[in-house]
């Protein structure tokens, strides 16, 4: 049985082609976790929705950010979640998820084997339906073109790059936006600004690819709009663009122009 680790998780699949994601004792839940741990569902499922069985049963906690990263997240990555846990704090989550009566249910059970048994019956609904939600099914693939973000220079002359809602993005569209920003670019050094906030999912190359390019030498500086906090971490490199995320866009336009009039 093939397993995959992650910094807050171990994944397999069962025979049964239900995803089983087993919470490590004692970790903290960031917005970096929720979305290497997104990363790996898509991997293992191969396609664009899961049916998802995850053993919450070791201690654990969730940062803020988190949580509501999750809440959006599951809603274009999951058919269905069972959760193992007998934790207040889980349920309080699941009780609100279901509360919000739109997106994947979600339920909870006090043993592995109930789990399983209500996820084989929520595969067993699905595969009864007359009818596929295409619009469903679509949303996670590139718009037309490859497109999976939206690209253009603001009135300010900031370079702004906003990631498409739904989308699911893959190493090739990825590689196309970065070539599409630098084209705008037209050889000059921008201000540029990044718009994650929208619900989206990527492969762990098209991951990869954006760390690796967040800091192109064509940008002087970039404002991240995303509840991940950790892309504000330096970098090694001598002369990196600089970068600072943000949870709004004003704010982060309010940085960009600070640095425009320092210069």
């Amino acid at each position: 049985m093939k397993k995959i680790v992650t910094r807050t998780s171990t994944f397999h699949v069962d025979t049964h082609g239900i995803i089983h994601k087993k919470v490590t004792e004692g970790v903290n839940v960031t917005p970096e976790d929720v979305e290497e741990d997104d990363a790996v569902l898509l991997q293992l499922r191969k396609s664009n929705r899961a049916y998802v069985l995850v053993n919450a049963t070791a201690f654990h906690t969730m940062t803020p950010e988190a949580v509501e990263l999750l809440k959006n997240s599951s809603l274009i990555t999951r058919h269905a979640t069972a959760l193992v846990s007998e934790s207040l704090g889980v349920r309080i989550f699941v009780n609100t998820l279901n509360m919000m009566k739109k997106g994947p249910p979600f339920s909870l059970f006090s043993t592995e084997k109930e789990a399983v048994n209500w996820l084989l019956s929520e595969k067993a609904k699905e595969g009864k339906k007359q009818t596929i939600n295409v619009a469903a099914k679509t949303r996670l693939k590139s718009p037309s073109r490859g497109q999976s973000c939206k690209i253009h220079i603001d009135k300010h002359g900031i370079l702004t790059k906003e990631i498409l809602s739904g989308v699911h993005v893959d190493l090739k569209s990825a590689q196309k936006a970065e070539k599409e920003a630098k084209a705008l670019a037209g050889g000059k050094k921008m201000l540029t600004l990044i718009d994650r906030r929208a619900s989206y999912t990527a492969t762990p190359e098209a991951v990869n690819y954006f760390k690796k390019n967040v800091r192109s030498k064509y940008r002087i500086a970039t404002a991240l709009i995303s509840s991940s906090p950790g892309y504000n971490q330096p970098s090694s490199q001598p002369n990196a663009p600089l970068i600072r995320v943000f949870k709004d866009k004003p704010s982060a336009v309010k940085w960009l122009l600070s640095l425009k009039k320092g210069k």
